[in-house]
């Protein structure tokens, strides 16, 4: 009786860390499923209380942050929480290589950057477009630091998976960049691009802990 009982203090000591540290914290599930929300809906209201002239299709949402915007706070403020919000999220992904919360730390801060730098009413601040930039091959390439071979029972977190999100995202920031060298299609490219980008993070932290509690179960 007194080896079952240690048998049984040992198993409930092992599985207590896995409850304690899952795959990630339930905090980064919502910073994580916050972000697409806050951007999404950033774009939708500043875009409705923009002039008649302004184009969805033709002009980015950096127009809408701009200086020239109307009501521009909307979006300034959606660029902001989106930026944290990758942020908290690069916080709590402890599962993860440093490399990879670095990474999506870095595209966070570049969100910030943006809505701190905003576009002047008219011409273009080449701090901001440097914000862009880099913001957005961060976020492009940050699956590429997430894929490990170790996971290979989540196609998400496998090092397949991670090249395939990739490949996407890096394909739709070279279409993105091109379209800003004048194309009638910018701001549609850039929503389109960058829709997947951020929501692939909720999409990582929901895997994580989905890979977490099937460690727990097998244990």
């Amino acid at each position: 009786m007194e080896r079952v009982g240690s048998v049984e203090r040992v198993t409930t000591s092992e599985a207590g860390p896995s409850r304690e540290r899952p795959g990630a914290p339930w905090w980064a599930v919502v910073s994580a499923a916050l972000a697409p929300v806050s951007l999404t809906a950033g774009w939708v209201i500043a875009g409705a209380v923009q002039p008649p002239e302004y184009s969805a299709v033709r002009q980015s949402l950096s127009v809408l942050a701009s200086h020239g915007g109307a009501e521009r706070w909307i979006m300034t403020t959606s660029l902001f929480v989106l930026g944290a919000c990758h942020v908290v999220t690069a916080l709590g992904l402890t599962s993860l290589r440093p490399a990879a919360r670095l990474v999506l730390g870095g595209a966070g801060v570049s969100g910030i950057a943006l809505a701190a730098l905003p576009q002047p009413a008219g011409g273009s601040a080449s701090e901001h477009v440097a914000s862009v930039v880099i913001g957005s091959v961060l976020i492009a390439v940050w699956p590429a630091f997430v894929g490990s071979s170790g996971r290979s029972q989540s196609f998400v977190l496998s090092v397949r998976g991670s090249a395939a999100a990739t490949t996407v995202f890096v394909a739709l920031t070279v279409a993105f960049l091109i379209s800003a060298q004048g194309g009638n299609y910018f701001g549609l490219v850039e929503r389109v691009g960058i829709t997947p980008e951020t929501v692939w993070p909720l999409v990582v932290v929901l895997a994580l802990r989905r890979s977490a509690r099937r460690e727990v179960s097998v244990s």
